[in-house]
């Protein structure tokens, strides 16, 4: 039954954007689904580079307020995190990773400018799924070891090209606004763990 009910939602949500885009093309509803990649690294955890890699995707749906600004609202799953290895070829080991998995809501403020580019600003919440963090030696979350805060508010940029009429290309970056880990004790460097991303995003859209 639950499935039926998202899948009728999902069908009047589709027919809602068509009605709007034949009302007012200019100033109408629209959405679809977006997948990517992400290069990531944690500040304030002593490794640096964007040597994580993990997916992205979800939906999106975006109005146009004027010809040339208007909003994007996004759902999507995102894995962010830290990686570091030492050594090459058969020597090659990891000594630390750390892998976050988050839902997260960003809310985009966007530009339309020379025809197919868009420029955004936006802020976002997300909510921690799950994190593993492991060295050489094995898990690192046991103990009195601090925990990763359940909450994150992070600030977004990002620059897209309108590929075709149904598939546009993203750039972008994002970081936390507030720490999502205490400093760490005996650890130099700023105070708390920030999430540090480059990502990279393809839409399809309805």
């Amino acid at each position: 039954m639950r499935s039926l009910l998202l899948s009728l939602l999902f069908l009047f949500s589709l027919g809602c954007l068509q009605a709007q885009r034949l009302v007012n093309p200019h100033r109408s509803f629209s959405g679809g689904l977006v997948i990517g990649a992400v290069g990531s690294q944690v500040d304030g955890d002593q490794h640096d580079g964007y040597h994580r890699f993990a997916p992205m995707g979800g939906f999106w749906v975006s109005r146009l307020f004027t010809d040339r600004y208007g909003v994007r609202f996004e759902f999507r799953y995102i894995g962010k995190g830290s990686l570091k290895n030492e050594g090459t070829g058969a020597e090659r080991r990891k000594v630390y990773g750390l892998a976050l998995h988050y839902i997260e809501l960003p809310v985009i403020f966007e530009y339309h400018f020379l025809e197919r580019w868009v420029a955004g600003l936006g802020i976002s919440g997300g909510y921690l799924l799950s994190a593993k963090e492991e060295n050489q030696y094995g898990n690192l979350l046991v103990g009195d070891r601090k925990k990763f805060r359940p909450y994150e508010v992070a600030a977004h940029a990002r620059v897209a090209f309108n590929l075709t009429a149904r598939c546009n290309i993203t750039l972008g970056a994002s970081y936390s606004i507030v720490p999502i880990r205490g400093k760490m004790e005996g650890w130099a460097g700023r105070n708390g763990q920030f999430n540090n991303l480059l990502t990279f995003g393809l839409d399809y859209v309805f």
